[in-house]
């Protein structure tokens, strides 16, 4: 039958099995546990970037709310009769935008400029080879007709813009540039504002 050898063999067999499910239970028990610390550095690393960040934020909103008291109060002193009696044109490269035209009319009437500047809106892209043909028509411009040149052309149009008066090539062109056009044309502007839309 059965002897001491089959019952202590038994007994071994029992205890290594005992002792293998041991040991992988306490492998499986401290790898899990290191699973778990590992995602608690984790979440405890993203939580401080996360409080830095808002940290971070909050000192920017301070700031911008800073710099806006600061221009709101500024604004009034450094505007006061920076323009006081000038005329000031405003040129529009694309197309009008009533936003940007009320803004810059509002910061012109509060720096004082003289009411009803000239305005234009000119049509871009401009073709340049079509500016030729109606300043060749005419005698007295045709010397600007290079469409190789296009900024001798500019150049005439900015003194026609500020002396005011006749504007020949502004009449000319007046098809190919402008888009919309008001204010007085007849009087000399003290500055131009260029707006850019396009």
């Amino acid at each position: 039958m059965f002897d001491l050898r089959y019952h202590v063999a038994s007994l071994t067999a029992v205890f290594v099995a005992l002792v293998i499910g041991i040991l992988v239970g306490v492998a499986i028990s401290s790898h899990t546990n290191f699973d778990r610390k590992l995602l608690e550095q984790q979440k405890a690393d993203l939580q401080r970037q996360l409080d830095e960040q808002t940290a971070r934020a909050a000192q920017l909103a301070e700031t911008q709310r800073a710099a806006i008291a600061l221009s709101q109060s500024a604004y009034p002193l450094v505007m006061a009769n920076r323009l006081h009696g000038k005329r000031i044109g405003i040129v529009f490269v694309g197309v009008l935008d009533p936003r940007v035209r009320d803004l810059v009319q509002r910061a012109l009437d509060d720096a004082g400029a003289l009411p009803s500047p000239r305005m234009r809106v000119l049509k871009v892209p401009v073709d340049k080879a079509a500016l030729a043909a109606p300043i060749a028509a005419r005698p007295a411009l045709s010397r600007l007709a290079n469409p190789a040149k296009p900024e001798a052309i500019g150049r005439e149009l900015g003194i026609e813009l500020v002396n005011g008066g006749e504007t020949p090539l502004w009449n000319a062109l007046s098809n190919q540039l402008i888009a919309e056009q008001g204010g007085i044309a007849k009087l000399p502007l003290d500055g131009v504002v260029l707006v850019r839309t396009a």
